[in-house]
């Protein structure tokens, strides 16, 4: 008798990272396969595979690679439901008796209700649940609609998928693809945020897997053109000393000779401990950086997603300690989640200012998780939940995808606490928030002026975008990202460009031609080109701002400061720059700076690049090396995502940051641009990049795409 033949799919985006396509290897589907593999009684009578669908294939080519299937199973989340919806209809009109079935976190109450072509849908954890399908399969038994997995407490039960070969096959038949991986050392979670459905999905019980097979795994992934690892555990450094020897494992393994892993992305405890610093230090230039996910820094949001953020003071200590590390870390934020105002929105970010992250805050819509306790009918109606169905809200538009089957997730648009134009107001402030502070149009006029006066961020930046609303050189360019916003959340689709009065250049983003709009999440980079070309100009409003609406009149110095901290052709670097103040240290000391953009020290091969990714990454950005009268010298990265270098290390002790009299700048302007660098191409990213540590394909940098990334700064759909 011939086996029957089973299929299975976990299928998601395809990324460009420095000019290679990256594929997802998928995990979730692959620990299914190995774990039914290992029972007979399934493997005499069932042939698996031998393809782990992962790509995002047009499914009426893809189906052509099926043998009469007897199984298809669908591994199904918020990136790959419709996908996975159209593809197994297909499957079920060709192959009418064809068992399909489907699992994973976006499998939903009462989808059986609305799906007749899938037989079965499988719920929880499902190694012993897919054996048990499989066998009610063989033996003809009724197959119930949903079946549900049990909570599987002895994990050394289950088979390792790297170490059984899952993924060979995929590796040695895509030669030309590098991999993002996913790996596991524990599973639960203890905590029952609201608007996710990880803890209420796994329980909140932590179970973990044995360290041989953690270790297994990184030796796998280093030896298999591997470049990018995440973490499947939700609250890494929950396990102190375990943690710790993790993260040295896996530093051992991305230091391997055979290795190209080039980005580490944890999932760090919720209540952020000094370990998670020393998590990140072992891991050193291949972390993505530590999170700080606050969500919210309103205690009445907080109360009403279930969630307690560290105590502000430790947020600081953290943020602080992470600064002298020079370890990445940056800062995540929803909205508008339950409780959440226009009022407590601004005066968070301005809090997350105070406390020390100038480096990177990024902020997600709600999304409406099928299975979280934010989709329940009672928690809608309670907080005023006004969702809008959305489509390709994280779609990379990578030309190999297939683009049929857009996919929709649920976005909280407004709440009780929230109107729509609010939510938009919200957004449009974020996102000036992050050209101006974050990227260091104004964030060193403005740290000085809250270390030195106690200004606080919100009247800076309050008082500045309500001047650039109504500016006849910002005002269409800011009435035109209101507008984009706007039309996503209230229609749910991507406005149509061409409909639009369009005033101003924005940045080629990911695969979608300049003559479209990008995916919803990218919209938050439509200023960064209008800022960067207009930037002198900005900084000007700025300066005129501070002086006649705030009534300070800031010492020349500092404005110079501000402005030659990115990368400004009227200044010769290293440019030396004397304070009054130390804005680092926010002390009231009398400190020299050493500015050098860390522009013009990269390497030539990154000439083709685009000048606004430069900006955008943090590129323009100086190192900047301090030294105050009875203090040693101290440095600070410029990167927006990068762990910094100490700036003084390969210089003389003569080139270093010396004591200088106040008032003094070294490094008088020169309007020809003496230290220009000239970088040319057509496109941008959506995210910021860290230049050339070991991207895979390092030696073929000739670079004029427009999903340019490296993969320590791929930014990936998580809560």
């Amino acid at each position: 008798m011939s086996k029957k033949n089973v299929y299975l799919f976990q299928i998601n985006y395809t990324v460009r990272v420095a000019g290679t396509d990256s594929l997802w290897l998928p995990y979730s589907i692959a620990c299914l396969t190995a774990y039914a593999k290992s029972k007979k009684d399934i493997t005499d009578y069932f042939e698996f595979g031998p393809e782990l669908f992962c790509s995002r294939e047009d499914p009426h080519e893809l189906i052509e690679r099926l043998d009469n299937p007897a199984v298809c199973g669908f591994s199904n989340y918020v990136w790959n439901t419709e996908w996975n919806l159209y593809m197994s209809k297909l499957v079920k009109e060709r192959y009418p008796d064809c068992v399909i079935m489907f699992g994973g976190p976006n499998v939903w109450p009462n989808m059986e209700n609305e799906y007749d072509h899938i037989d079965v849908f499988m719920k929880l954890e499902g190694e012993f649940a897919f054996v048990d399908l499989l066998r009610k399969v063989r033996d003809n038994e009724p197959l119930p609609r949903t079946l549900s997995g049990e909570r599987i407490h002895e994990l050394h039960e289950l088979v390792d998928p790297y170490e059984s070969g899952e993924f060979d096959w995929l590796v040695q038949n895509y030669p030309d693809k590098v991999w993002n991986a996913v790996y596991e050392t524990n599973r639960g979670c203890p905590f029952l945020c609201t608007f996710c459905d990880w803890g209420g999905l796994t329980y909140t019980k932590v179970k973990k897997f044995e360290m041989d097979r953690v270790e297994n795994n990184w030796k796998w992934m280093s030896q298999n053109r591997v470049a990018y690892v995440l973490s499947a555990d939700a609250n890494v450094g929950i396990f102190k000393d375990r943690d710790i020897e993790i993260a040295k494992i896996a530093r051992k393994y991305a230091d391997a000779p055979t290795s190209i892993i080039d980005g580490i992305n944890f999932q760090y405890n919720k209540n952020n401990t000094d370990v998670c610093l020393e998590i990140a230090s072992i891991l050193g230039n291949y972390s993505r950086g530590i999170t700080f996910a606050v969500q919210s820094m309103s205690e009445s949001v907080l109360e009403a997603i279930k969630r307690k953020n560290l105590q502000m003071n430790k947020l600081e200590h953290l943020l602080k300690e992470a600064n002298k590390r020079n370890l990445y870390s940056y800062t995540e934020l929803i909205l508008p989640m339950p409780e959440e105002t226009l009022d407590s929105w601004r005066d968070g970010l301005s809090k997350i200012l105070e406390i020390g992250q100038h480096y990177a805050i990024s902020v997600w819509n709600t999304q409406i998780l099928k299975n979280s306790e934010m989709n329940t009918p009672e928690y809608r109606k309670e907080y005023g939940l006004d969702i809008i169905e959305a489509y390709d809200y994280t779609n990379y538009k990578n030309p190999n995808d297939w683009q049929g089957a857009p996919e929709r997730i649920g976005l909280v648009r407004a709440t009780n606490t929230m109107t729509l134009p609010e939510t938009v107001n919200c957004w449009v402030y974020s996102i000036l928030l992050r050209e101006f502070h974050i990227n260091g149009v104004t964030q060193m006029l403005s740290r000085y002026l809250f270390g030195k006066y106690g200004v606080r961020y919100r009247e800076f930046y309050d008082r500045l975008f309500d001047i650039l609303r109504e500016h006849p050189i910002t005002k269409d360019a800011i009435d035109f990202v209101t507008q984009v916003e706007e039309h996503y959340l209230t229609t749910g689709t991507v406005a149509d460009i061409k409909t639009m009065d369009v005033t101003f250049d924005f940045p080629k983003l990911f695969g979608v031609p300049q003559s479209e709009l990008p995916p919803g999440h990218f919209m938050k980079d439509l200023l960064n080109k209008f800022i960067f070309m207009n930037i002198n100009l900005l900084r000007e409003i700025a300066v005129k701002m501070v002086k006649e609406d705030l009534g300070y009149d800031v010492p020349d110095e500092v404005v110079t400061f501000n402005n030659a901290y990115m990368y400004n052709e009227d200044y010769e670097y290293p440019l030396k720059v004397t304070l009054d103040y130390n804005i680092l240290e926010e002390e009231e000391k009398q400190t020299t700076y050493t500015l050098e953009p860390k522009i013009l020290k990269m390497d030539l091969k990154f000439k083709k690049k685009d000048p606004v990714m430069f900006y955008k990454q943090g590129a323009y950005k100086s190192n900047l090396t301090t030294e105050s009268k009875g203090a040693v010298p101290m440095a600070e990265s410029g990167f927006n995502r990068e762990d910094g270098a100490d700036t003084n290390e390969g210089r003389s002790k003569d080139d270093q940051a010396a004591p200088n009299n106040f008032g003094s700048v070294h490094g008088s302007p020169s309007g020809k641009g003496v230290a220009s660098v000239q970088v040319h191409a057509s496109s941008t990213t959506d995210h910021p990049t860290d230049i050339g540590h070991k991207s895979p394909s390092e030696a073929q940098l000739e670079i004029d795409d427009s999903n340019v990334l490296i993969h320590r700064d791929l930014e990936v759909y998580s809560d």
